[in-house]
């Protein structure tokens, strides 16, 4: 009785994915399930490469506008943080009363702290990148030093690790000998990632695409 039971309902199932496959077939390919998707993917890899060639080209300008950009959104980020904290100190009458007060406290010192940062933009341009160099400089370094402390537990790519253990010691090495020259580096290695992770994103969607 089982085998009698399964058997039409495999053949329907077979059936209906057959229909589904066809219609699909039948259907435009700018309708076709996933080909909009992979359209605006392939969209934003073009886009991405040509950011990154614009980088490339100009990279004073584009470095210069991306921290003044930064510089701006972390003055604007400080601003809302302490609304927030003025706002839930006055709001929220559950609350102690000290805990109030140390809410009101922060958001005024988040408060000052966005509008002294929206005042003076162009020290944050100049202090922006040195701290992004010297956090990164310091990132690599401890990372290049656990991967050495723990590369003798290895028995496998012991030497790749060493390697690369090394590199990120000395790149983070120099990135804190350097942080100007050092984060100017680093923001044309982004160009070029930008380049290249644009077109293969670019190529495999509309390369997807053509194929469905």
């Amino acid at each position: 009785m089982t085998a009698n039971v399964s058997a039409p309902e495999g053949e329907s199932v077979s059936q209906n994915a057959a229909q589904n496959a066809s219609q699909n077939a039948a259907l435009p390919e700018g309708d076709r399930p996933g080909s909009g998707t992979r359209f605006l993917l392939g969209i934003g890899g073009v886009l991405t490469a040509i950011l990154g060639v614009i980088v490339l080209a100009h990279p004073v300008a584009t470095g210069a506008f991306a921290l003044r950009l930064i510089a701006l959104l972390v003055a604007l980020y400080t601003l809302v943080i302490g609304i927030i904290y003025i706002v839930s100190a006055i709001s929220e009458r559950d609350r102690s009363g000290w805990r109030r007060v140390g809410a009101a406290v922060l958001g005024a010192l988040f408060i000052a702290g966005g509008v002294f940062l929206a005042c003076n933009l162009l020290a944050v341009e100049v202090l922006l990148p040195v701290l992004i160099s010297v956090t990164v400089g310091v990132l690599w370094l401890v990372e290049g030093i656990a991967v050495l402390t723990v590369v003798g537990q290895q028995t496998e790519s012991r030497g790749w690790r060493i390697f690369s253990g090394v590199i990120s010691i000395l790149a983070g090495i120099a990135l804190l000998l350097a942080p100007l020259s050092g984060i100017a580096t680093l923001w044309w290695l982004t160009g070029i990632a930008m380049v290249v992770l644009g077109i293969v994103q670019a190529v495999r969607s509309f390369s997807k695409q053509s194929a469905a």
